[in-house]
């Protein structure tokens, strides 16, 4: 079952990124096959999984697919993460 929500990917030294998705399961997936083949569009976060070798994936909330953009942005206004491109969801 599909389930879409807010996720944080993080490292050893506390840097994370925050990122939303109407499939968490499969974002996970795509995230660290990108970084297992050196191929991730996000070059810190393929530093930071070069360096360290290893994410943690979190699952922060659920939220209906709709709302994913917004939510994301709070998050991101909140946490202000390290490793995202952009301030901007």
């Amino acid at each position: 079952m599909k389930k879409s929500g807010i996720y944080k990917i993080s490292f050893e030294d506390k840097s994370f990124y925050i990122g939303s998705t109407g499939n968490l399961k499969a974002r996970e997936k795509l995230h660290l096959s990108a970084l297992k083949r050196d191929k991730h569009h996000n070059k810190i976060l393929q530093y930071m999984f070069d360096r360290y070798g290893k994410f943690e994936f979190e699952i922060l909330e659920y939220v209906p697919a709709k709302q994913l953009l917004i939510k994301e942005q709070e998050y991101i206004d909140k946490l202000n993460p390290e490793i995202n491109l952009s301030p901007f969801a």
